[in-house]
């Protein structure tokens, strides 16, 4: 475990040993030797840096517990030899691959001092030289030309990004990376990870640009629509508030900024839809998005045949004979409402025979030699719904058959092997947990479905909407396009839950009955510290103790916030010291503020398409927003820990931990499409935005086996009772009703 001292230091001498090096995110360990004569270890992300360069670190003290006192690098400088001696000593560390302290003894001796302006310009005349073949040279003029322009890219934006980001963007631009940022550096805004509009800003406006420049307008318009996605997962955001934000960001006239926004409406810049009430603007991939959906979801359900009632009515009743079950009216409907849609929307809450549908679904369609495919957004929905059925399912991402992503090719989203280009082969795709999928993700969904195929899309449209953008399944349903069945029934098991039961009537806006001995839904009146000593305690011991339970994976507590005494980060320390606390035979890893340990409970946080893991002998990509795992071997020297995601054995560099959360307590958001044997959440005061029915009937609706709230009375009827949803601005009912109606 590290031990921070925060007073930055600066550090000057010269690189005796590279210890180790991650050539792709530079993450690296050096020995360096000071004027003072000592040896400092320093680490940090350090591309390029060979043995004897001479180099200044800022940057603060760790104490390490296992290699002692290290500098972190915050930033470093790297002076580039010009004397002919220094450029020898240079080219003789062995920093050039096939440049050895001969060889480069005698290209010192011919070029002298504009040796670094050859090898840059004229690599071809290295091969003049025994030993370098002219492909040789050419590499070496390549890789001269990449370690120069990745140190003037650092020097030109040294004091507004960290390392890192500076690597990132090198990878994406390389030698024209700091001609890109002199030109536009708000081009790079959502392109780069981490690199944000007030770098852009700074590096602008430190280079005089004007306040009201139009590309800093542009950048201002597009941060203040990533920020509403980002926060709210608007896919866009009314005119009127956009042009308040970014005059308020820039400190400019509104209507001088109104102006520049018709301008970028029209030169397609930005998107934009009119609607009466208010019009919406866009980033361009976000109004593609929405477009492509629903202009595909109603060409969809126009192609598909469309089956008689009678013609179907053999097919269900031997698939009723087969399973032993009488369908209820509404699952019936539900049924040969699949046979005369192309798109066809299931929506209902727990118990009210969802599943039952989807496997007499498959029995019908594989009675009729279509092939079926289901899927789910999430690893743990799918994995419900394979088990609930007894068939294959997939994440929507295994379905398309994600593809890895190369750093360069820009933090955009994920690219699928089953697109326009290479279509699914299924007949009827069958979704679960649909209110999950985020406008581009069913974009790529919808993008690899053939004309003549069916969709099914179940879901319950009272939990909260997708962690990412837009609001799908939502839109769909007030769209009027599509043809819905709502089921309302519950059927035997689930009346007998007090889990399910609570849930509707929560949805009704009622009370959950709290009163009730040996169920499965328990309410327990504490506050203040209480809440949170008994909160640990239920978790920790009394469930694992009284059930025979394991903490780590058959109990998860969901809470509103991630802030305060009751969010995840308080509750995540608290929990990790009961479940999983310091030894010595556990190694550490701190980052900012969270001390990651071997055996802890995590979660990744968006998604990562470029992680790696293997299956069956076949290298698979991808691990996902939400998905929980368990940390194994840290490997401090190396820089990196192994996670373990349901078998799946993931490396995580060092540079990648920012991806990953401590997962003992996590938001209510980011436990949907889940479920988990017992459901432990606190109820207080929380924010009033979180103060929701949809958020509790969400968090209570996660629970299988039991559900365990904890707290005060009066927050539970006030979320019982605040039957508000939160305004998630989309586009894309509008454009479902407008195109519908062209087409009547």
């Amino acid at each position: 475990m590290e031990d921070v001292k925060d007073a930055k230091e600066e550090v000057t001498g010269t690189v005796e040993s590279v210890v180790y090096r991650n050539e792709q995110n530079g993450y690296t360990i050096l020995e360096v030797s000071t004027d003072k004569k000592e040896l400092v270890t320093v680490v940090g992300t350090m591309p390029f840096v060979s043995e004897g360069e001479n180099i200044t670190v800022r940057g603060s003290y760790v104490v390490h517990s296992e290699y002692g006192r290290q500098l972190k690098a915050d930033s470093f400088e790297k002076r580039i030899p010009e004397q002919p001696d220094a450029i020898l000593k240079y080219l003789s560390s062995g920093v050039i691959k096939g440049i050895g302290p001969k060889t480069a003894e005698k290209i010192v001796e011919k070029y002298g001092a504009d040796t670094f302006e050859v090898m840059s310009n004229h690599p071809d005349w290295l091969a003049d030289f025994k030993g370098i073949s002219p492909r040789r040279a050419l590499e070496i003029g390549d890789e001269i030309r990449r370690q120069m322009g990745f140190y003037r890219l650092f020097d030109f934006c040294r004091d507004v990004v960290p390392m890192h980001v500076a690597l990132r963007i090198y990878q994406n631009y390389g030698e024209r990376a700091v001609e890109q940022l002199r030109t536009n550096p708000y081009a790079l805004c959502g392109k780069i990870r981490g690199f944000s509009f007030t770098a852009a800003d700074q590096i602008a406006m430190g280079a005089g640009g004007a306040p009201d420049a139009r590309e800093r307008v542009l950048g201002a318009t597009v941060r203040v629509l990533e920020r509403a996605c980002e926060t709210g997962g608007h896919a866009c955001l009314p005119v009127k508030q956009v042009v308040i934000e970014v005059a308020s960001l820039l400190e400019l006239d509104p209507k001088e900024v109104a102006e520049h926004e018709k301008d970028f409406v029209l030169e397609k810049q930005i998107g934009y839809l009119h609607r009466k009430a208010d019009s919406l603007l866009y980033i361009n991939r976000f109004y593609e998005a929405e477009r492509s959906i629903a202009g595909r979801l109603l060409q969809l359900d126009r192609a598909c045949v469309r089956y008689r009632v009678e013609d179907m009515e053999p097919l269900v009743n031997r698939a009723m004979l087969e399973s032993g079950l009488e369908y209820a009216a509404m699952q019936r409907k539900a049924i040969f409402e699949a046979a005369s849609s192309g798109v066809l929307i299931i929506t209902g809450g727990p118990g009210t025979g969802k599943t039952t549908i989807i496997k007499a679904l498959i029995r019908i369609y594989e009675s009729m030699g279509c092939e079926v495919a289901l899927a789910a957004p999430t690893g743990r929905a799918a994995k419900r719904m394979a088990e609930s059925t007894a068939c294959e399912a997939r994440t929507i991402h295994r379905l398309l058959e994600v593809e890895f992503r190369d750093e360069a090719d820009g933090d955009e989203g994920a690219t699928f092997a089953r697109n326009e280009h290479n279509l699914l082969d299924a007949d009827i795709i069958i979704i679960d947990e649909a209110s999950m999928i985020d406008m581009f993700l069913m974009q790529a969904l919808l993008a690899a479905i053939r004309p003549g195929a069916r969709l099914v899309l179940l879901g319950d449209c009272d939990q909260l909407p997708s962690v990412g953008a837009g609001n799908v399944l939502h839109d769909l349903i007030n769209s009027g396009c599509f043809n819905i069945v709502r089921l309302t029934e519950i059927f035997r098991q689930g009346s007998e839950s007090l889990i399910v039961t609570n849930a509707h009537r929560i949805n009704r806006g009622e009370m959950p009955v709290t009163d009730a001995r040996d169920k499965d839904f328990f309410f327990m009146k504490r506050e203040g510290g209480a809440l949170i000593s008994t909160l640990a305690e239920v978790t920790a011991k009394r469930l694992p103790a009284t059930y025979g339970v394991s903490a780590f994976d058959k109990i998860q507590v969901i809470t509103p916030t991630r802030k305060g005494a009751a969010g995840t980060e308080t509750l995540n320390q608290l929990l990790q010291a009961e479940l999983n606390p310091p030894a010595k035979d556990k190694a550490e890893k701190k980052f900012r503020n969270v001390v990651f340990r071997e055996g802890d409970k995590v979660m990744q946080i968006r998604n990562n398409y470029d992680l790696t893991w293997d299956e069956d002998g076949k290298e698979r990509f991808g691990i996902y927003n939400g998905d929980i795992g368990v940390i194994g071997k840290i490997y401090d020297r190396q820089s990196y820990m192994m996670v373990s995601f349901d078998g799946r054995e993931v490396k995580y560099g060092f540079d990648l931990l920012e991806d990953l959360e401590l997962a003992y307590a996590i938001t209510v958001h980011k436990s949907q499409g889940s479920e988990y044997p017992f459901v432990v959440m606190p109820v207080t005061d929380f924010p009033p935005m979180l103060m929701t029915r949809n958020l509790l009937y969400t968090a209570v609706t996660r629970a299988k086996t039991m559900a365990v709230l904890i707290g005060r009375e009066d927050a539970l009827s006030r979320m019982v009772e605040n039957d508000r949803e939160t305004v998630r601005y989309t586009g894309l009912c509008d454009m479902l009703q407008s195109a519908g109606e062209s087409h009547v």
